[in-house]
C-alpha cells in the first residue's frame, strides 16, 4: 500500500529557469515594443538629469539654494500628482490614459525648458508639466505587471521588474554621453528639444499600442476597497518608504554635487560628466539580472540591506577621490547600489501591497521623489556648510545608518511569515 501511494504522488511542477522565464517574456506579443518604448523614456530622463545642475547654474543663473528649491518644488508636485494618478490608474483610469497624459506633459515641459529662461515662467508653466511627466516612470512598471504578468507569481513579477529596470539602465549607458554631445553641439536648447522629442515618441507609442484596459473589473474593485491611508499606516510600508526616502535623498544630493565637483573642482568637462553617469548603468545591467534572480527566490530584504551598505561605500569612495579618473573607478559601486535599491525595492513593495501594482510603484517613485525633494532642497545649505567634498561623507553616513536600520528593524519583525524579502 505504501508503495502504491508513492507511485501515485503527483510530481512537483517544474520551476522554469531564469533563461526560460526571459525567453517566455520576449515571446509575449508586443513585449519587444514595450522594451524599446520604455528604453526611449529612460533615454529622455538620462538626457536631462545629469545636466540639470549645470543648466540651472550656468543658463538660468540660479544660486545653489535657488537650484535646490526649484528641483525640490518639482519633486513636491511630482509626488502628489503621481500618487493621485497612480491610485486612479488602479481604480478608475486606464494605464494608457495616464501614460499618454504623463508623456504629453513631458514633451511640452522639456520643450519649454529649451526656450524659456525666465524663472517665473519656468515655475508657473514648465515645472507643473515636468512634475506630471514623472508618473510615466512608475506607471511603466505597473503597466508591465498588468500587461505581461497578470496574476503572475512572485518569480514572474521579479523577472518583469528586472527587465523594466534594464530598459532604463540601457538608456543610461549611452544617454548621458549622447546628451553631452547634444549639449556641446546645440547647447541646452538642443538637449531639451531632444528630450521633449523622446517623450513625444513615447506618447505616440502609448496611443497606438497600449491596450485601453489592462486590469479586470474585479481587480479594480479589490484595489478600491483598500484605502490608501490604511496602506500607508502599515509599519512595514511606512517604515520602508521613510528609509528609502532618506537614501534617495543622498543620491539626489549627489546628482547636483558630483557634476559641479567634476567640472568646477577637478577641472573636468561636460563629456566627463556624461561618461561618469554612464558607468553606473553599465555595471547595473548584469547586476540587475543577478539580483533579480535572487529576489525571485525570496531574498529581497537581505539584498536591500546590502544595497544600502554598498551605497555608503560608494559615497565614501567619492569623498576620497582626488581626480576625475578616481571618480570613474568608484562609479561602478553606484551601479551595484542602484541595481538593488531601484530594482529589488519595487518587487518588495509590490509584495507588501498585493493587487495594487500602480500604488506600489507610485510608493517607490514617491520615495524617490520625496528623497529628491529633501536632497535638492538641502543641497545648498549642506554644501555651504560642509563643502562639496565633505558632502559626500554626509551622504555616506546617511546610507550607513539606513543599512543598520534595515538589519535591526526587519529582525524585530521576523515572525512566522516566510521571508518574502
Amino acid at each position: 500500500m505504501m508503495h502504491s501511494a508513492k507511485t501515485m504522488e503527483t510530481p512537483a511542477p517544474k520551476v522554469p529557469t531564469w533563461a526560460e522565464s526571459v525567453g517566455a517574456l520576449f515571446a509575449k506579443e508586443r513585449f519587444s515594443q514595450f522594451f524599446i518604448a520604455t528604453t526611449t523614456l529612460g533615454m529622455a530622463l538620462s538626457f536631462v538629469i545629469p545636466f540639470l545642475a549645470l543648466w540651472g547654474a550656468n543658463e538660468i543663473g540660479f544660486t545653489k539654494s535657488q537650484l535646490g528649491l526649484f528641483t525640490a518644488t518639482t519633486s513636491i508636485a511630482g509626488v502628489g500628482i503621481a500618487t493621485l494618478l497612480a491610485r486612479l490608474s488602479d481604480t478608475r483610469l486606464s494605464r494608457k490614459a495616464v501614460l499618454m497624459l504623463g508623456s504629453g506633459c513631458g514633451a511640452a515641459g522639456y520643450a519649454s525648458y529649451a526656450v524659456v529662461r525666465e524663472p517665473v515662467f519656468l515655475v508657473l508653466f514648465s515645472l507643473p508639466l515636468v512634475a506630471i511627466s514623472s508618473i510615466c516612470f512608475s506607471q511603466s512598471f505597473a503597466a508591465a505587471r498588468d500587461w505581461f504578468t497578470p496574476g503572475g507569481a512572485e518569480r514572474d513579477a521579479a523577472v518583469m521588474t528586472s527587465f523594466v529596470r534594464i530598459c532604463f539602465s540601457l538608456a543610461w549607458t549611452v544617454g548621458p554621453s549622447l546628451g553631452a554631445f547634444f549639449l556641446a553641439r546645440a547647447g541646452f536648447e538642443g538637449l531639451f528639444t531632444a528630450a521633449g522629442a523622446l517623450y513625444l515618441a513615447f506618447f505616440l507609442w502609448a496611443w497606438r499600442s497600449v491596450p485601453s484596459r489592462l486590469r479586470m473589473p474585479e481587480q479594480t474593485r479589490a484595489a478600491a476597497s483598500v484605502p490608501v491611508w490604511k496602506t500607508l499606516r502599515r509599519p512595514e510600508v511606512s517604515g520602508y518608504c521613510a528609509a528609502s526616502t532618506l537614501i534617495f535623498a543622498a543620491f539626489a544630493v549627489n546628482v547636483l554635487n558630483l557634476p559641479l565637483v567634476v567640472v568646477h573642482g577637478l577641472g573636468g568637462t561636460v563629456h566627463d560628466v556624461g561618461a561618469i553617469f554612464s558607468i553606473g548603468p553599465l555595471v547595473e545591467i548584469p547586476c540587475m539580472l543577478l539580483f533579480g534572480r535572487l529576489a525571485a527566490k525570496g531574498h529581497t530584504k537581505n539584498l536591500l540591506r546590502c544595497g544600502a551598505f554598498v551605497a555608503s561605500g560608494y559615497f565614501l569612495g567619492l569623498f576620497f577621490s582626488q581626480s576625475v579618473g578616481q571618480i570613474f573607478l568608484v562609479q561602478g559601486l553606484n551601479g551595484v547600489a542602484h541595481a538593488i535599491l531601484a530594482n529589488v525595492a519595487i518587487v518588495h513593495l509590490q509584495n507588501l501591497v498585493p493587487g495594487q501594482p500602480g500604488l506600489a510603484a507610485a510608493l517607490y517613485s514617491g520615495s524617490v521623489s520625496v528623497g529628491n525633494l529633501l536632497g535638492y532642497g538641502s543641497y545648498g545649505a549642506l554644501s555651504s556648510w560642509a563643502g562639496s567634498q565633505r558632502t559626500f561623507l554626509v551622504c555616506s553616513g546617511v546610507a550607513a545608518v539606513i543599512s543598520v536600520a534595515f538589519v535591526f528593524s526587519w529582525r524585530q519583525r521576523n515572525g512566522n511569515r516566510r521571508d518574502s524579502h
